[in-house]
């Protein structure tokens, strides 16, 4: 196992905090205590994760439908290389979610939108912190992911652009099912 792999997993179960560019520490111990460390808390609740689910739809559904008029094949590369990153890291989170991050940043510029584009990377960090989410919280098992992934591309290279809206509307029900008694609880939380 990697230091990497354990910081992911001790922060699934919310031991420790890790600020991006300043490191990683031990959790409020008070908080550790209150919490049943036997069940992971993700730090995102349900209404935020499905205020992401709404937003991703809004941006990457329609750059989906731009890509099949206006991909190149230096679009379909750069794809196809974030792909092959996940795969290449599936057994290291946090290296997976930068490759998945890619992925998707490289589907969103394939659309050859720039508001998109500009839009997605102003909210890369809650983008980031979605994924990062997701992907510490699996046990390791990409399986799944890399699967949809892998079908995604295939389906943005065959022209299909449908079949991509619904492979990434099947993956986001599978999540907030998979992880439902994970989110973090909040006062606004709503129901899927």
């Amino acid at each position: 196992v990697s230091i990497r792999s354990a910081f992911a997993k001790l922060k699934g179960q919310n031991l420790i905090v890790t600020k991006q560019g300043v490191g990683s520490f031990v959790a409020n111990p008070l908080s550790a205590r209150l919490t049943n460390n036997a069940i992971p808390v993700m730090n995102i609740s349900m209404s935020e994760y499905i205020d992401i689910l709404e937003f991703r739809q809004a941006i990457e559904f329609k750059a989906i439908d731009l890509i099949i008029e206006r991909a190149g094949a230096e679009d379909f590369k750069a794809i196809h290389d974030a792909l092959n990153r996940m795969i290449e890291h599936s057994n290291d989170p946090i290296k997976y979610t930068k490759a998945d991050f890619d992925f998707h940043m490289n589907v969103i510029k394939a659309s050859k939108n720039k508001l998109f584009y500009n839009i997605m990377m102003n909210y890369k960090e809650i983008f980031y912190h979605y994924l990062e989410e997701m992907n510490t919280n699996s046990n390791g098992d990409f399986r799944y992911s890399l699967s949809n992934h892998q079908a995604i591309y295939k389906a943005l290279k065959e022209k299909q652009a449908d079949k991509a809206k619904q492979i990434i509307m099947n993956s986001m029900k599978h999540n907030l099912n998979r992880f439902r008694s994970m989110f973090k609880k909040t006062a606004d939380d709503r129901e899927a």
